[in-house]
């Protein structure tokens, strides 16, 4: 498992991209509910563990590409306790802006370690 990064050290971090995090709506399908503004840090692809096999590949993984899942670290820029600290979970979607202003999506796939800021998320390939 990666290495954690605690809140400060994510927050400064010289790679950390601005980003939103939304909350599918349990009311409405058709719309989502902003969580607020995060800092992610995108690290290196998901390693599949060399004991899977191919069902637990499949069902981890779904009908999505391997390739486009990463581990990431994601702290929301709001202090802790605040009004607009929050809690990412799977199901959630993050839109990450890069420096030259292209935004990625991302959907939250799983949390290995909460405490440690560490999420997997898979990149979304979205037609226009």
């Amino acid at each position: 498992m990666p290495a954690p990064l605690d809140r400060a050290t994510l927050l400064a971090h010289p790679d950390a991209l601005e980003c939103t995090v939304y909350r599918p709506d349990p009311n409405d399908a058709d719309d989502e509910i902003d969580l607020g503004d995060a800092l992610i840090v995108l690290g290196e692809p998901f390693a599949i563990p060399v004991e899977w096999d191919a069902n637990d590949l499949e069902a981890y993984l779904g009908d999505g590409d391997e390739a486009d899942f990463y581990n990431a670290w994601l702290e929301p820029t709001s202090a802790p306790g605040s009004r607009g600290h929050f809690s990412a979970l799977p199901g959630d979607y993050v839109a990450a802006t890069a420096s030259d202003g292209l935004i990625t999506m991302y959907a939250i796939h799983d949390c290995p370690d909460t405490a440690a800021n560490l999420f997997i998320v898979q990149q979304q390939r979205i037609e226009l």
